[in-house]
């Protein structure tokens, strides 16, 4: 199953030379496993962080791996500026409401 997962995640969001992606899952979860471990096979730098509403998202980073109720604590506390330069946000694990879909 992580083998499937990880192949699709390789086709449907490509990484690109100087892609890094933030990973503030934890590893024990299965979205955060799985994150990770497409990075390492594709050889993209990772950084591993603890969510807080207040994290600071590093200019480096184009991708991020989120569940829904973390992208809207961080909306609400820093609004879409937070989010502005990133390539990707990935949500899974859990439904988007309308407040995550505007």
């Amino acid at each position: 199953q992580l083998e499937l997962s990880i192949e699709g995640l390789q086709r449907c969001l490509p990484m690109q030379e100087g892609d890094c992606a933030l990973i503030c899952l934890p590893l024990w979860h299965v979205h955060g496993l799985v994150c990770l471990l497409r990075c390492l096979r594709e050889g993209t730098p990772v950084k591993l962080a603890r969510f807080h509403p207040r994290l600071a998202i590093d200019p480096t980073i184009t991708w991020i791996s989120l569940v829904p109720t973390m992208l809207r604590l961080l909306l609400s506390e820093q609004g879409e500026t937070a989010l502005g330069r990133l390539r990707y946000v990935r949500l899974a694990s859990a439904p988007m409401g309308a407040a995550e879909q505007t």
